[in-house]
């Protein structure tokens, strides 16, 4: 096989990797400017320094942008989440607050994330990756926080009235329209999380 050709020590492949992290890092610039409706394939290349060629090599259009940048936002919820879990105390209480609020300090740091997770819920594409992800959590919840033995069907309507309820305060929060503070936000969700199943309540 033909070793692609290399240009400034770096290969093709490693190319096209850098330019899709560059329109990445771009699509959220320009969503924190001017909102996700009026994000345009133009714009983020502007913002990246690339042409559209280079755009059309890793995206079909700009919804298809925004759901990868959206999915990068879940990994990264991920990773923060099981960060906070390794330092967790042994409770449900426990979990369920490092779980809130390592999902809340993501987003309190970074403005962009906190304009894209507030303008899913108007935009399709983003509002359908959404829902996906609240049935990801949902297991999660019942599965990891709750350590629920046995979920059934009830539990798990629980666990997405929670997970979608979340969503919502947490977009009231990050637009002003709910005057409490980081704190206060975490301990009220986590206190109604630990509490979200009630037929896991014999666990801990």
């Amino acid at each position: 096989m033909t070793e692609s050709r290399r240009y400034g020590g770096r290969s093709s492949e490693e190319r096209r990797r850098t330019r899709d992290r560059q329109l990445r890092e771009a699509c959220l610039d320009v969503v924190a400017e001017h909102g996700v409706t009026a994000l345009t394939a133009a714009q983020v290349c502007a913002r990246a320094g690339l042409s559209k060629r280079y755009f059309y090599e890793s995206f079909t259009d700009r919804d298809a942008l925004l759901v990868a940048v959206l999915e990068d936002f879940f990994r990264q919820v991920n990773r923060a989440v099981v960060a906070a879990l390794l330092d967790a105390g042994p409770t449900r209480a426990d979990r369920s607050r490092a779980t809130i609020g390592a999902l809340t300090d993501l987003l309190a740091s970074d403005a962009r994330l906190a304009r894209l997770y507030v303008e899913a819920a108007d935009h399709q594409p983003l509002r359908r990756s959404r829902s996906r992800a609240y049935h990801r959590y949902a297991g999660f919840w019942l599965h990891v926080v709750h350590r629920h033995p046995a979920p059934g069907p009830a539990d798990r309507l629980a666990a997405l009235h929670f997970i979608a309820g979340t969503t919502d305060v947490l977009c009231s929060w990050l637009t002003g329209e709910l005057d409490l503070d980081r704190r206060a936000v975490i301990e009220e969700l986590a206190d109604l999380g630990a509490r979200a199943v009630p037929a896991a309540a014999a666990t801990t």
